[in-house]
């Protein structure tokens, strides 16, 4: 359909259809602008690590105190740093894949009739907090050491940040965040058909974030993993829960009402 937008390309990910769904994107939606406002402010901070990394100690000091979830920063109350985590990122590569997706599932949700402002903000915030809380709760419970210095730990890369005799693990990057908007998305609309690169042929979405659920699930004791897959599990979970408490009867439904209706007529 040429009046649809589920034929446009979002970097690697592609909405091709959704059945029950024939929506043209408001550009004045507040849940897209709300959208281009957290990856501006993702932006900001991105500078500012750059900034820092340039020859400013003291602007990098304070970015980890402020910017990076840690027991320390959690034990020192610093409890703000579960939610500004996931604005910051160190590398190009970590911010713009979730980026990206962020944009993805910014515009799936503005798609979604009575998904509003509110909607987005509780859902996107309360899956970075939960997120970060899901990381540390795993690191309270993770058995072994890691080798001396400290290090910085998010989706993509563990960086050593010196060379101190106290072990010092922080997590920092949006995937919680953008996992929990994905979550939400998926359960309204599973059934949208996503072009997953490299993959030839559309998959859907329901699919793909079962796979990535999957895998970090598998990963989470795994020793050399550089991913903080605790953070994708705990945004997701978030992201579920708010779809079953807040967003289940928007749109047309998605996972709720095929369950029930599949419970009413007794047929799988």
């Amino acid at each position: 359909m040429s009046d649809s937008p589920f034929g446009r390309v979002f970097g690697p990910l592609t909405y091709r259809s959704i059945p029950g769904y024939g929506i043209i994107p408001n550009k004045e939606s507040a849940v897209l602008k709300a959208t281009y406002t957290v990856m501006a402010l993702n932006g900001a901070v991105f500078i500012a690590w750059q900034a820092a990394q340039s020859g400013n100690p003291e602007l990098l000091k304070g970015l980890e105190k402020h910017f990076t979830a840690s027991s320390n920063n959690w034990q020192r109350g610093r409890y703000w740093t579960l939610l500004t985590s996931a604005f910051s990122h160190r590398s190009v590569g970590h911010i713009t894949g979730n980026l990206v997706a962020l944009r993805t599932f910014g515009r799936a949700l503005s798609w979604i009739p009575g998904v509003g402002l509110l909607h987005f903000m509780s859902l996107t915030l309360g899956s970075a907090v939960a997120g970060s809380a899901a990381w540390l709760w795993q690191k309270r419970r993770a058995v072994g050491t890691v080798t001396q210095g400290r290090m910085l730990r998010h989706g993509s890369t563990v960086y050593s940040l010196g060379g101190e005799s106290n072990v010092q693990e922080m997590m920092l990057g949006a995937s919680g965040l953008v996992a929990g908007a994905g979550a939400a998305a998926t359960c309204l609309m599973p059934f949208a058909e996503m072009q997953v690169a490299p993959l030839p042929f559309p998959v859907p979405l329901w699919m793909v974030t079962a796979g990535y659920a999957a895998w970090d699930t598998y990963m989470l004791r795994g020793e050399t993993s550089q991913v903080a897959h605790a953070a994708h599990l705990g945004g997701v979970l978030f992201g579920i829960a708010y779809y079953l408490a807040f967003l289940r009867k928007l749109g047309n439904g998605g996972v709720w009402r095929f369950l029930m209706e599949k419970l009413r007529s007794q047929t799988w």
